[in-house]
């Protein structure tokens, strides 16, 4: 019985290590706290402006801002929103001789317009890939020496320290804010950094590196209720 014990206890802690010895890229983190609280807000009906505005290959530009406003899109979706698209409000807007940019960057208020309730522009101010090498996780296939060496009877012996691989790291900066239509009051604003690691700097990577930092900044979105939003933390700036 006392065997039987000790063998599953073995077992158990053998699928522990198993499980948490995986490497993995290096992954996207926010250049603060991952804690983010969550406020509300009476908005439903929401229009995504994505503007690459230091991207001056104009195809790049383009397919940066669709990545990271389809990820934006999704997530707002789930949180419970309406996605209006742009060119409907710009219909409406045009009616009233204004723009986006009158709203969001001028500060004219619209009034009450039905078709949308806010307009959340995301900036995407720095994107790049740099040679950066990466170091992974030791990984040991003898799960017996594995759990061995808890109980201090791995027999002292050396093993070799993993080597770092070369490879290329992409980030993406982003900011942004939520404004009001009907007031054109800014009710929230937030940054985040996205970041992936990969042997080579592709297209794949450049995808992944701007949905982390769309799916991050979401984190702290404020959700449908019955107040407005009144969190209006400093855009994060890339370290």
């Amino acid at each position: 019985m006392i065997f039987r014990l000790t063998f599953a206890v073995l077992v158990a802690l053998a699928f522990t290590l198993a499980t948490g010895c995986e490497s993995t890229p290096s992954r996207g983190t926010p250049s603060g706290s991952n804690e983010r609280s969550r406020e509300s807000t009476t908005m439903r009906k929401v229009v995504v402006v994505v503007d690459a505005k230091d991207i001056s290959n104009g195809s790049q530009k383009a397919v940066i801002e669709r990545q990271v406003e389809n990820q934006l899109n999704k997530d707002l979706r789930s949180l419970g929103f309406v996605i209006v698209d742009r060119t409907e409000l710009n219909r409406v807007l045009e009616e009233q001789k204004l723009t986006l940019d009158d709203i969001t960057e001028n500060g004219k208020p619209a009034g009450n317009v039905k078709v949308a309730d806010g307009i959340l522009v995301v900036y995407v101010n720095k994107f790049r890939a740099k040679p950066k090498k990466h170091t992974p996780e030791e990984e040991d296939d003898d799960l017996i020496d594995q759990v061995a060496s808890i109980f201090g009877n791995d027999d002292d012996k050396e093993k070799e320290e993993p080597k770092p691989v070369p490879g290329m790291l992409t980030s993406a900066n982003l900011t942004a804010k939520l404004v009001d239509i009907e007031t054109a009051e800014n009710t929230w604003n937030d940054g985040a950094v996205g970041e992936y690691w990969e042997e080579t700097s592709d297209r794949e990577a450049n995808d992944k590196a701007l949905s982390e930092a769309a799916m991050i900044l979401m984190t702290g979105f404020p959700e449908p209720g019955a107040k407005k939003a009144v969190k209006t933390t400093a855009p994060i700036e890339e370290s």
